[in-house]
């Protein structure tokens, strides 16, 4: 199940019905995330800009700004296809923070650059690789 808060959006041009669809395509997309789970993406529209985080692991929350949802070249307008990319990238996230052999740091802990930058091209590149456009 898929919450989406605020469930209107007064300064973006997004409809939660279709985030919701994005993301429970995301949810489908990504191998071994369990769709049974709850997922509540927080998304913040008071930004443009495209920060992206993993808030909880349980239940899982993950917090965007509306420009991670956003048609590049339409500002405000929602893109589904990027919206299942990002839900995609965050849930790829969200396994490797459950996973003991990955050894990701805990949540809130500060990371290098670096190693945030690779982490973000990993799992970028393992929604591409589902076909998330």
């Amino acid at each position: 199940m898929v919450t989406i808060t605020p469930e209107t959006f007064a300064k973006v041009l997004f409809d939660a019905e279709e985030i919701r669809r994005a993301a429970h395509e995301a949810v489908a997309l990504v191998p071994g995330f369990v769709d049974t789970r709850s997922v509540e993406l927080l998304v913040d529209e008071e930004r443009p800009t495209t920060r992206v985080a993993v808030s909880s692991l349980d239940p899982v929350v993950l917090a965007v700004e509306s420009g991670a949802l956003e048609e590049t070249k339409r500002p405000r307008t929602l893109s589904p296809q990027r919206t299942t990319a990002t839900v995609a990238r965050l849930l790829f996230e969200v396994l490797d923070r459950e996973s003991s052999d990955f050894g990701a740091p805990e949540l809130g802990e500060p990371r290098r650059l670096a190693a945030k930058v690779a982490w973000d091209v990993y799992c970028y590149g393992a929604s591409i690789g589902l076909a998330c456009p």
